[in-house]
């Protein structure tokens, strides 16, 4: 089972390499920078990124999993981030230099030893020229995310993610889960769907 970025949303969130960023709002997004939706503007290029989620059997029982979407940015979201004043312009101006993914794996390891996974992007980075900009879902079953921004240049720390699951290596009925992340050059991404 696997629920990534697809290959429309990948080439949207390409268009932002080499551009300077300008800011990033949303309606919803406030001083916590923790939301379910935003937009980010860079010269030319903007987006739109939400949370959603979809229903899926993958523990023994029907849940909720949560995905990032990816679309053009409509400038009705834009006005309505701008008349509650939820714009932000940490870093506006640097270049962004490149876009990464951490992408998770969920492995279910049942008692007779058979195994399923659950592949998804849990962050998309975008490198600037002296830091970083990172959406990360902290949570599988949740449409929110954390926006945030370092002056450390490279991929950030990714905090761990909250589940139904529990961690690495829980065992819940004789079944063991364990969770791998890795990150992925977005023009990787982009060679895998190809």
């Amino acid at each position: 089972m696997q629920k990534r970025i697809t290959k429309p949303e990948l080439k949207v969130l390409e268009r932002f390499v080499g551009k300077k960023l300008s800011c990033i709002g949303g309606e919803y997004l406030d001083s916590s920078l923790y939301s379910d939706s935003i937009f980010i503007k860079a010269e030319d290029a903007s987006a739109f990124i939400w949370g959603d989620y979809f229903s899926q059997d993958f523990a023994g029982f029907g849940d909720d999993f949560s995905f990032f979407s990816v679309d053009e940015t409509k400038e009705k979201k834009v006005e309505a981030a701008t008349k509650k004043g939820n714009l932000y312009y940490f870093h506006a101006g640097e270049s962004i230099t490149n876009i990464n993914l951490a992408r998770l794996t969920v492995t279910r390891i049942n008692k007779d030893g058979s195994k399923s996974s659950y592949v998804t992007d849990i962050a998309i980075v975008f490198f600037l020229t002296r830091g970083s900009l990172t959406l990360f879902r902290d949570n599988l079953h949740l449409e929110s995310f954390q926006v945030s921004f370092s002056s450390e240049i490279g991929n950030p720390k990714i905090g761990l993610v909250e589940t139904h699951y529990g961690q690495d290596g829980d065992m819940d009925h004789g079944v063991v889960f364990r969770f791998a992340t890795e990150f992925v050059d977005l023009q990787d991404a982009l060679s895998e769907l190809e």
